[in-house]
């Protein structure tokens, strides 16, 4: 079964700036897969792309959502309204300056979760982001574990889940 355009709209409204090969591992889906589905959702304007890397990390293309695709997603989804969809989920243009502010933290996290995957098909790994409490993201496995990630210099303001 392939990837269906609504699953992975969600996956990118909950990941902003996650890359395809971070993106694959954390849903468990084949590399190729993710890549075909984001080329098409790329050719129909719904995410855009920008070559990003870090003192730590190689650069790679990060994926987001377009203003299109806040408002396809919005409506694929289920929202009534767009500011719905931008409380739920971390799109406002505030959060996309500070997380590209802070893209080694948030690309260290996504990296962290995706090593941590199976990589099986139908096995998922969610990475939720927290405003409040001891951890400023919490990694969920696929079985249901979960570690703590302390990250210095967070953006505040994010969403409790950005669950996959």
């Amino acid at each position: 079964m392939g990837l269906s355009d609504r699953h992975l709209i969600r996956s990118l409204s909950r990941l902003p700036f996650v890359d395809a090969g971070e993106l694959a591992r954390l849903l468990g889906e084949p590399p190729s897969t993710v890549h075909s589905a984001l080329k098409d959702i790329f050719d129909a304007h719904i995410v855009g792309r920008v070559n990003l890397g870090t003192a730590h990390l190689e650069p790679s293309q990060r994926y987001y959502l377009t203003s299109t695709g806040i408002v396809e997603a919005s409506r694929i989804l289920g929202f009534r309204t767009l500011s719905e969809y931008v409380r739920a989920y971390p799109m406002s243009r505030e959060w996309i300056r500070l997380l590209i502010g802070r893209m080694d933290v948030v690309a260290g996290i996504y990296r962290l979760a995706a090593t941590m995957s199976p990589g099986a098909d139908g096995y998922r790994t969610r990475v939720e982001f927290r405003r409040k409490g001891l951890f400023d993201a919490t990694i969920v496995l696929h079985n249901e574990h979960s570690f703590g990630i302390v990250a210095r210099g967070l953006p505040c303001g994010v969403p409790h889940s950005a669950t996959v």
